[in-house]
């Protein structure tokens, strides 16, 4: 078990690049909300199994973020994007199989519209996510209001002020990645997260 487990949140959401936007705030909020955002993209072993990184990010994260937005047909394949549905459900199976301490595990949905990830998967009825139209400040404070419910952090800055301090971040990001001597532009999961976590130190203090 994850020493960090309860201030880890998993992040369930695509990686292409019409989706990056969106997994970098989720990121960043995370962060900003003092928890540990967690991914499969901190992994590079082309010796592991990728279903073994999402089980043992599961098992090592109390908080889970799932963006079920982007659950739709492939342009190219024409076929749905199953992904993020199907480590939902590891989640949640986790919640209910995995024993005592998983029981307290938190997660939030989030979606484009209402009723867009019901009609996918009715088995959700019950589940209500939350929805921020494709748009960023929303999502951000979507996951802002969730975490700072689960984790009660004390005087958390609203979503609309943790939106303002990423596009800064945004901002001085070229200066900053230069000034660690990397590419802003070919950033790895690991790299961004690192130069998320020096901006933040140097500009914001978040509640503790």
């Amino acid at each position: 078990m994850s020493e960090d487990y309860d201030r880890s949140v998993f992040i369930n959401c695509p990686f292409s690049p019409d989706y990056a936007d969106f997994l970098h705030v989720y990121m960043f909020t995370a962060l900003y909300c003092n928890v540990r955002p967690r991914c499969t993209r901190e992994y590079d072993n082309a010796a592991d199994d990728r279903i073994d990184n999402i089980v043992k990010l599961i098992q090592e994260c109390r908080y889970s973020i799932h963006d079920l937005s982007f659950v739709e047909l492939d342009e190219q394949s024409n076929l749905p994007r199953l992904n993020m549905p199907f480590e939902l459900g590891l989640f949640m199976g986790a919640i209910r199989f995995g024993g005592e301490h998983h029981k307290t595990k938190s997660f939030v949905m989030l979606d484009n519209v209402e009723h867009d990830s019901k009609k996918a998967l009715s088995d959700l009825a019950g589940k209500d996510p939350k929805f921020h139209e494709r748009n960023l400040q929303k999502a951000v404070t979507a996951v802002r209001d969730w975490l700072a419910t689960e984790v009660r952090a004390d005087l958390l800055h609203s979503g609309k002020l943790i939106y303002e301090a990423y596009n800064r971040f945004v901002f001085d990001l070229p200066a900053l990645a230069l000034r660690f001597r990397q590419d802003a532009d070919n950033l790895i999961y690991i790299d961004r997260l690192s130069l998320m976590n020096s901006w933040l130190a140097e500009n914001v203090q978040p509640p503790k």
